[in-house]
């Protein structure tokens, strides 16, 4: 971990809690923690528009706690994993509770819950994944009302709230994934697809292996599910070949879109503005990529992560081990008991760039870049630029202006449907 002022990636605290030795889960919708206990949780939010009255509820003396998750406002429910079959939904005002048994088929006795979402949607208000696939329902008066079934053997599962869509991994080796997605509009699926494995080496197998057979499985920490420019990436994770792949998930395909070579075998990423921060744990940097403007290289020189000034952090450094990265954009220290955002320190990212046009591409999709931006087209000016690159920055200025970005609002990331101009396969 290196001083404020030299990072273009920053840790800004959020909130801190008790490391007594509890479990601890992340609650994506309601943007919280959650400490579990034999018999009970408690709940640490943060973030914008935290539900305070959440915090202090807990559930003492009734019945073992696996798991938690509490709807999204204006709802007031709280679900809670008993068992690995049984789930009770309680609400926070009234008390009233509905039992509900995730009974699996009688081909599959050892069916198990696997995990479940509150998806803040009017069409579907939860989502339980369990081994025998996944179940969409609505609350209704007397419990819950099922909305859609799939069924299939599942793994493992992924879901990302902003983009309203759980992954489920299923096959010989968990690499075919079938997505679900909740629009407005109904309950969306995904085209399935195989997630390319990379074949064990001759030397590590424990058995012969005929040609392309492989002998691991990948990975729940292996894939990540991404929002990026209003678009919806499936992040492929491939430590064993030095390489992040990247799916980009349409109404009627799926396109493999990109492929980065990286430097480390360990690796994770975060979303932050839009920007794909792709951490290679082993030599404690994070690189920056922007996929519209090279998806390739990044868009900086990689460099460890930072902390804003005044705040502190263990003077050890990044301890990826004690740390759980969240999305999009949030760290977990488990040895301070700390909750981390992780932002862009865009001054940073300035002053390491000569490229004013550049620049200005990058400081125009930013959220709180008009500053930047202000010194930027200053320093041009000053510089006397060649009359061609300042055409170019006033043509995106006068873009921009037209043009300006849409709001990003909760909820709009939606599988798309392809236009003439939509990026092409990678080749290769």
């Amino acid at each position: 971990m290196a001083a404020a002022g030299c990072n273009h990636l920053q840790l800004r605290e959020l909130v801190r809690f008790s490391v007594a030795g509890d479990q601890l889960r992340y609650d994506e919708e309601g943007r919280q923690l959650l400490l579990l206990r034999h018999h009970g949780f408690e709940s640490v939010p943060f973030g914008p528009g935290r539900d305070l009255a959440a915090a202090s509820v807990s559930c003492p003396n009734l019945g073992p706690v696996l798991d938690v998750r509490f709807s999204p406002a204006p709802l007031r429910w709280v679900a809670v994993q008993r068992s690995p079959t049984d789930l009770e939904l309680r609400h926070l005002d009234s008390g009233a509770v509905h039992l509900r048994q995730c009974r699996p088929s009688r081909a599959a006795r050892s069916g198990r819950i696997l995990a479940f979402h509150w998806t803040g949607s009017k069409l579907c208000d939860l989502v339980i994944v369990g081994t025998w696939g996944a179940d969409f329902f609505a609350l209704a008066s007397k419990g819950l009302k099922l909305v859609r079934s799939v069924s299939l053997p599942v793994s493992w599962s992924i879901y990302s709230h902003e983009t309203r869509m759980v992954l489920l991994a299923s096959g010989k080796h968990d690499s075919e994934i079938h997505g679900m997605q909740v629009q407005p509009s109904g309950i969306i699926k995904a085209p399935k697809f195989e997630v390319a494995l990379p074949p064990v080496p001759a030397s590590a197998a424990p058995t012969p292996l005929s040609p392309g057979q492989h002998a691991r499985s990948l990975r729940r920490a292996d894939l990540a599910l991404v929002c990026l420019h209003g678009l919806i990436y499936v992040c492929h994770l491939d430590g064993p070949s030095r390489q992040l792949v990247l799916y980009q998930l349409f109404r009627d395909f799926v396109v493999r879109k990109h492929t980065v070579a990286l430097p480390s075998s360990e690796l994770a990423v975060s979303v932050v503005d839009s920007l794909l921060a792709v951490h290679c744990l082993d030599q404690d940097v994070s690189m920056i990529l922007d996929l519209r403007m090279n998806a390739q290289q990044p868009i900086i020189a990689p460099l460890p992560i930072g902390l804003r000034p005044g705040e502190r952090v263990s003077e050890r450094g990044a301890q990826w081990e004690q740390w759980t990265l969240l999305a999009p954009n949030i760290v977990v220290d488990h040895s301070l008991g700390c909750v981390y955002a992780l932002q862009l320190d865009l001054d940073a990212l300035v002053a390491s760039s000569v490229d004013s046009l550049g620049l200005v591409a990058f400081l125009l999709e930013r959220r709180g870049g008009d500053t930047q931006l202000r010194m930027v087209l200053a320093d041009a000016l000053r510089a006397r630029l060649p009359a061609s690159t300042l055409r170019q920055i006033f043509g995106l200025l006068h873009s921009a202006r037209r043009q300006p970005p849409s709001l990003k609002t909760e909820g709009a990331c939606e599988l798309s449907i392809p236009s003439a101009n939509s990026p092409t396969i990678e080749r290769g």
